[in-house]
């Protein structure tokens, strides 16, 4: 009896080991995801996007963005970096009324004099190109709760086509947190150093 309540806890324990993602899985999810969002068009779902407040002033409405940051199992730490990035558009579009930003911002060079260009480049990849997928080149261990994962992107026209490789370089580093791989750094590199 006592063998077979071993081995039962042996079998569940091996099977909630097996159902953690890897760390470059969480990587290839989430640039699946993101991916698929831009070509989908759903911006509110991988970016900021201006709205008016209850006012009629501008502002940022984050919130589907930051939502799936999470369910993409981003740190904390990272989507408060990404918040704190935006806080300077923030300060500054909330003394335009929503109906007149496109008025009194004409240029991509009034949003970006404001740190308002976001939408300007996609921001997970640094192109301003869709992409359409990543290759995992490598997942270099630091020590068992850090890794960094290397990829290279690229961009195809269909799933069967050749694909295209773009030059530059991801470089994710992935913390473990209570068992769970989250994205805690993403740097965008030309090189693969």
């Amino acid at each position: 009896m006592k063998q077979l309540f071993i081995l039962l806890l042996f079998i569940i324990f091996s099977q909630k080991a097996l159902a953690q993602e890897q760390p470059d899985s969480v990587v290839i999810s989430f640039y699946k995801w993101y991916f698929s969002m831009i070509e989908q068009g759903t911006i509110e779902e991988y970016q900021p996007i201006f709205v008016p407040d209850t006012t009629g002033m501008t502002t940022l409405n984050m919130n589907k963005y930051i939502t799936n940051l999470k369910s993409y199992h981003f740190s904390d730490s990272l989507i408060n970096k990404e918040i704190e990035s935006y806080l300077k558009c923030i300060e500054e579009v909330r003394k335009i009324p929503f109906g007149q930003l496109n008025e009194k911002l004409p240029n991509l060079e009034d949003y970006r004099n404001i740190g308002c260009d976001f939408f300007n480049i996609y921001r997970w990849t640094m192109c301003v190109e869709p992409l359409s997928g990543i290759d995992i080149i490598e997942t270099i261990t630091i020590d068992p709760n850090n890794v960094i994962v290397k990829g290279k992107f690229y961009s195809s026209t269909s799933p069967v086509s050749d694909k295209s490789y773009w030059n530059k370089y991801l470089y994710a580093a992935l913390i473990k947190k209570n068992n769970i791989w989250e994205i805690n750094r993403i740097e965008i590199k030309n090189t693969n150093d």
